[in-house]
């Protein structure tokens, strides 16, 4: 609600109202957003090589700089890419508070809002760190139109920012105000007994000239046909009304640009007026308007009403007090601030007497205004310096390029940037500073990025050769962390292992497998090694030549193989080696020098295999034939020379046919014929000695 008439104690008071006072509902009663002038439509894009061809729009165009009004800026992609809203940032020459992208209906969306006094806005779109579009929101201070266009709006919007109240209609478009409101509730030296407040609203509907205005109410108690009304305008009227807060203080620029300074209680404390306590006497008729004393320099027009509107209210029949205005409510007092001069003249002269809503004021422009005042007063709008111009500004390109040229070179460049833009006061020149600053960065990554594709390209060149010179390192890294510690190459505006990092693993995806194949290409040289001397295998362990072959290729490894140090590394290859060693010409060869000898000792092995099958089958025969006793040993004499000497020729075969199994024999391919003539030689004499050792 925009003032005490609707915004009562209780709901009670608010029915009351309604019903006694049918003038409650006219302030703020009608809004809505459609501007007389034509805008075009501001709208930027982009269509860079790997940039997607952004379109930006603001909602709406233009702003009110007053600290509490915001934006939207709207982000289309033309095409359907994959874009995320966590990839889209705005940075400004300007100091604004922000929301995050949101995807909606089709387009991405951000609420911006400028600050207090806030000059047109540059902003830039950044995505993944690629400069986008640039759009400007322009900002004012000033009317956007003079005259209303009234649309019946039956509610307000209420919102608390920064301290203060600010209403809106709801027919006026979000995050755009109309109002805003300060309350002083006590108690203290103003608003001092119970129940009673004053409060101010600064009103201007649909921020434009027609009826900007100083809606005041000082409530003597809880009864709401006992509040005193006050409506003060001011002229020229070059601003729309707008607070600036300064720690708990609230300091309000009036249309003239004069200002009032609150307390964080609500009371005026410094300013264009002069502030006195409400009055709470107990003859409500008597009672005067809100005490506020015009000391400034523009024109003032106050119009007061008890419970009423104080534009139409006329219960009272005596004329308004010449002095401050603070008596009375018939008619209206006009004050000329810079020559004291006073007027007074009938409120219909302003505002229409008829029952309507809204209640327009019936000179939008000051032109008009001023004209009247001639006529009738006697005096016009006075023409005066209303505050300070603000300090100008230093050059902002001397200083970014200052800053920039001491912080490239630095190792932590973003927080050298961060440190010197923090030493400049203006804060006006520090957002534009630090606006120039993120963007001469980014299009210095960006510039960076072309030279990347070529270096990281060598790098993974000189980390393969280094992985693949020795392999050491596989006893404590992995690849990955290997070629980390290997990268040579930095980036200013980049950190340089995330670029390579996918690279990288594939790089080390594929160099086990080489390593692999340069260490079989390696053991070439240790086969012919192994080929050129024999010294190292043994006929009698032919069973074993891999294992002992492995081992004497593990031997042969030095400085001139690749990977002497990480010997592991080659047994996979050692093992096929071995098994090419085995079934080579060279080994074949040696085995047949070998072969020379070898009838002797296959002889020598029969020999001793024979007797002992022979022993064997002799005491097989003991067990039928014994000789156990003298007897036995003369009767069966002739039976157990027979049972051995019967199965003796089955004996020899079974142990020439173990000799003829052995691997040695058959790779040499040993012939048996002068082994069996020697073995039938030398059968008797076995014989007899097995017969000698068991049967005599």
């Amino acid at each position: 609600m925009t003032n005490p008439l609707k915004k009562s104690r209780s709901v009670t008071d608010k029915i009351h109202m309604r019903n006694a006072i049918l003038m409650t509902l006219f302030l703020f009663s009608c809004s809505t957003f459609n501007r007389q002038e034509s805008y075009q439509r501001n709208i930027a894009s982009t269509k860079g090589q790997d940039l997607p061809p952004f379109d930006l729009k603001l909602i709406p165009e233009s702003v009110f700089a007053n600290g509490a009004n915001s934006v939207r800026l709207k982000v289309t992609v033309k095409n359907e890419q994959q874009i995320q809203a966590a990839d889209l940032k705005v940075i400004s020459d300007t100091a604004t508070t922000n929301g995050n992208f949101k995807f909606i209906n089709g387009a991405f969306e951000i609420i911006i809002k400028p600050k207090v006094k806030s000059s047109n806005i540059k902003f830039k779109l950044i995505w993944k760190d690629q400069v986008g579009p640039e759009i400007e929101l322009k900002t004012t201070l000033i009317p956007l139109t003079d005259k209303l266009i009234p649309l019946k709006s039956n509610s307000n919007t209420m919102q608390w920012v920064s301290g203060i109240t600010y209403l809106r209609q709801d027919s006026y478009p979000e995050g755009q105000y109309e109002a805003f409101q300060i309350d002083n509730k006590g108690k203290n030296v103003i608003a001092h007994a119970e129940d009673s407040y004053r409060e101010f609203e600064f009103q201007f509907d649909e921020q434009a000239r027609q009826n900007i205005s100083l809606f005041m109410s000082d409530a003597p108690n809880s009864t709401v046909s006992h509040t005193m009304h006050s409506l003060f305008m001011f002229f020229p009227r070059k601003y729309l009304p707008y607070a600036e807060l300064n720690n708990k203080e609230v300091t309000v620029i009036l249309p003239t640009g004069e200002q009032m300074m609150f307390a964080e209680s609500g009371e005026l404390i410094d300013g264009v007026f002069e502030e006195g306590p409400i009055d709470i006497g107990p003859d409500r008729f008597k009672r005067t308007y809100a005490d506020l004393k015009y000391n400034g320099k523009g024109i003032l027009l106050r119009a007061n009403a008890r419970g009423q509107m104080p534009q139409q209210g006329q219960f009272e029949s005596t004329k308004i007090d010449m002095e401050y205005g603070i008596k009375n409510s018939a008619d209206v007092l006009i004050i000329n601030g810079t020559t004291g001069q006073r007027c007074r003249r009938p409120k219909t002269d302003f505002w229409l007497a008829a029952d309507v809503s809204p209640i327009l004021f019936k000179f939008p422009t000051d032109a008009e205004f001023d004209a009247y005042l001639k006529e009738k007063c006697n005096f016009g709008i006075p023409h005066f310096e209303d505050r300070p111009k603000t300090t100008t500004e230093d050059k902002i390109s001397d200083i970014t390029s200052s800053i920039w040229n001491k912080c490239q070179n630095e190792s932590e460049i973003q927080n050298c940037l961060a440190q010197e833009s923090e030493q400049i006061e203006n804060e006006t020149t520090k957002s534009k500073v630090v606006f120039d600053l993120e963007l001469t960065y980014l299009k210095a990554k960006e510039a960076e990025k072309f030279e990347i594709p070529e270096i990281i390209a060598k790098e993974i060149i000189s980390i393969r050769a280094s992985l693949l010179a020795e392999a050491s390192w596989m006893k404590q890294q992995s690849c990955l962390e290997k070629s980390k510690t290997l990268i040579k190459s930095s980036f200013k505006y980049h950190d340089t292992f995330p670029l390579m990092q996918d690279r990288l693993v594939k790089n080390c995806s594929t160099i086990k497998d080489e390593i692999d194949k340069i260490a079989a290409a390696d053991v070439a040289s240790i086969q012919r090694k192994l080929e050129a001397n024999f010294d190292w295998a043994s006929i009698t362990t032919i069973d074993r030549f891999g294992s002992d072959c492995q081992k004497q290729a593990l031997k042969l490894i030095g400085p001139e193989q690749r990977y002497h140090l990480t010997p592991d590394i080659y047994i996979p290859s050692l093992k096929t080696i071995c098994s090419l060693v085995e079934s080579s010409d060279a080994y074949k060869s040696w085995l047949l020098t070998q072969g020379a000898g070898l009838e002797d000792k296959i002889f020598a092995q029969l020999l001793i295999d024979v007797e002992v099958r022979g022993e064997t089958q002799a005491k097989s025969c003991l067990k039928s034939y014994p000789t156990d006793t003298q007897l036995n040993r003369m009767r069966y004499k002739t039976q157990r020379e027979n049972c051995l000497i019967d199965n003796w020729y089955m004996l020899e075969a079974e142990a020439i046919k173990s000799a003829k199994e052995d691997p040695l024999v058959q790779r040499v391919g040993l012939s048996f014929d002068s082994i069996n003539t020697r073995i039938a030689i030398e059968r008797r004499r076995i014989q007899l000695k097995v017969m000698k050792k068991y049967y005599l």
